[in-house]
C-alpha cells in the first residue's frame, strides 16, 4: 500500500469514526475496492449507524468483484467432475449467484474418504446461501464462523445432528472441541463419539457458570446454554433412539431423566440401543420409586450404565 493511500484511509477512518471492525474490513479490500470506498462512501449523516452502514457497503463492493469474476462454465464443469458430483449437487451449484458460487469452489474441501459427497456439497452450499440470506456475516466475539464448522464437519465425515451440536455450544466450547476432538484412526460412527465429546465439553462449561467459574449467559459473545428439552433431544440424536425409546426418557421424573441420561453407555456392538436403553430407564425409575434413590446416586448402588446386562 502507498504512502498516500494509507494516509487517505487513516484519515477516512478519522472523519467517519469507524469501529476496529470496519477498519480490518477496509484494509482488507484491493487498492481498487479501496479507492472505491474512499470516494464514494457517504452515509448522509454521523452516529452509531455508520459503521453498520460502511459494513454493508464494504459487503456489497466485495459482491461486486466477485460479480465481476464469476466462475466460467468450464471452472465449475471442472469443479463438477473433481467430485463426481451428480445431478442435483451441479443443479445446486448453478443456481448459485457468482459470489456465492466463488466461495463454495474456494472452501468446499470434503475429506478424501468421504463416499457421500453430493449431499455434504448441497448442505455446504444451502449454509453458504442462508449465511448471505440472513446477513449474518459478523459472528459473536470468539465464536465460529459457519464455514469454519460445516469445514470441520466435512473433515470428519460428521452428519447433521453434528453440526446442530456444534453450533448450539457456546463459543468458548466451540473452540475447545475443534482442537480437542481426535478420534482414533480407524474409529467408525464418528457423530456419535462427536456428539458424546461435545456433551461433556458442554457440561464442563455449563457446571463451571453454574459455580461462578463461567460465563454470564447474557454477557457479550456468549450464546444462551441449551434448554432442558434440546439436552433430551441430543441424547435421542446420539443414540438413535426410536419413538418407543424418546417416549420413555420423557415420561421419567426430572432428576432420573438426568440419571439415565449421564449413565447410559452401551457397547458399541450393541444393534438394539432403544430395547437396552428403555430396560435401563425403567431399572432407574423402579429404583427411584422404590428406595427414594436412583440406582448410582449417593447412597444407591451400582454402576447402571457401564457393565452388566446394559453393556
Amino acid at each position: 500500500m502507498g504512502e498516500e493511500l494509507h494516509d487517505r484511509i487513516v484519515s477516512f477512518c478519522l472523519t467517519w469514526a469507524l469501529a476496529d471492525d470496519s477498519q480490518t474490513k477496509l484494509l482488507s479490500l484491493s487498492p481498487a475496492a479501496q479507492e472505491k470506498a474512499l470516494s464514494e462512501f457517504d452515509p448522509g449523516s454521523y452516529g452509531a449507524e455508520v459503521n453498520d452502514r460502511f459494513l454493508e457497503y464494504v459487503e456489497a463492493l466485495e459482491a461486486e468483484e466477485l460479480d465481476d469474476s464469476a466462475p466460467g462454465e468450464d471452472e465449475v464443469a471442472a469443479f463438477a467432475e473433481q467430485f463426481q458430483l451428480n445431478e442435483d449437487a451441479q443443479k445446486k451449484l448453478r443456481a448459485l449467484k457468482p459470489d456465492q458460487q466463488r466461495v463454495v469452489l474456494s472452501q468446499f474441501t470434503p475429506p478424501e474418504n468421504m463416499e457421500e459427497v453430493s449431499g455434504k456439497f448441497i448442505s455446504f452450499a444451502s449454509g453458504v446461501q442462508r449465511k448471505q440470506q440472513s446477513g449474518n456475516s459478523r459472528q459473536p466475539t470468539g465464536g465460529l464462523t459457519d464455514e469454519e464448522m460445516q469445514s470441520f464437519c466435512l473433515e470428519w465425515g460428521l452428519n447433521d445432528d453434528a453440526l446442530g451440536k456444534l453450533r448450539r455450544l457456546c463459543p468458548e466450547a466451540q473452540r475447545v472441541v475443534l482442537s480437542q476432538f481426535k478420534p482414533p484412526e480407524g474409529a467408525a460412527e464418528l457423530s456419535g463419539k462427536f456428539i458424546m465429546f461435545a456433551n461433556s465439553i458442554d457440561k464442563r462449561y455449563r457446571t463451571d457458570k453454574g459455580s461462578g467459574r463461567g460465563h454470564d449467559r447474557n454477557s457479550p459473545g456468549v450464546s444462551a446454554w441449551p434448554a432442558h428439552e434440546q439436552g433430551l433431544e441430543d441424547f435421542v440424536s446420539q443414540f438413535r433412539l426410536n419413538e418407543d425409546a424418546k417416549a420413555k426418557l420423557l415420561r421419567l421424573a426430572p432428576d432420573v431423566q438426568r440419571l439415565v441420561m449421564e449413565q447410559f453407555n452401551p457397547s458399541p456392538e450393541i444393534v438394539e440401543v432403544s430395547g437396552k436403553f428403555i430396560m435401563f430407564a425403567a431399572s432407574c425409575e423402579r429404583a427411584a420409586k422404590g428406595r427414594g434413590k436412583a440406582p448410582g446416586s449417593k447412597g444407591g448402588g451400582g454402576d447402571w450404565g457401564k457393565g452388566g446386562a446394559f453393556q
